[in-house]
């Protein structure tokens, strides 16, 4: 089981995003946040496999928090081999991963669905 944390300060979007990885097998949604700061507490109670969290909130910011968690767990400030697709330099820098796939991927979750598979894009 992935168990899951996710900050976001809009809560239909906290709710919504709760809501979809709730449906998928394996996915446990363990902890929400509507501002970094309570995200950083839940990420420190609940050691989750996955924290999911906006760029900008209340208090500290979700590049704050990964970088914090980044910190606290000793992973190293850049990940090597990673794109960073719709994220900031500074999301980057402290080894946030970016939303997207790779220009060799795009199409392939809809080509799925299309033919009755399962994915979440």
């Amino acid at each position: 089981m992935i168990r899951v944390v996710i900050a976001e300060d809009q809560a239909m979007v906290l709710g919504a995003l709760a809501a979809l990885l709730e449906t998928e097998p394996g996915i446990e949604v363990v902890g929400r946040a509507s501002t970094g700061d309570a995200a950083l507490s839940l990420v420190r109670g609940l050691a989750p496999d996955v924290l999911v969290t906006d760029i900008e909130m209340p208090g500290s910011s979700g590049l704050d928090v990964a970088a914090e968690v980044a910190r606290a767990a000793g992973l190293p400030a850049t990940r090597a081999g990673r794109r960073c697709v719709g994220v900031p330099a500074e999301g980057c820098a402290v080894g946030a991963a970016g939303r997207g796939h790779p220009p060799r991927a795009r199409g392939r979750p809809r080509d799925r669905s299309g033919a009755g598979g399962r994915c979440m894009d």
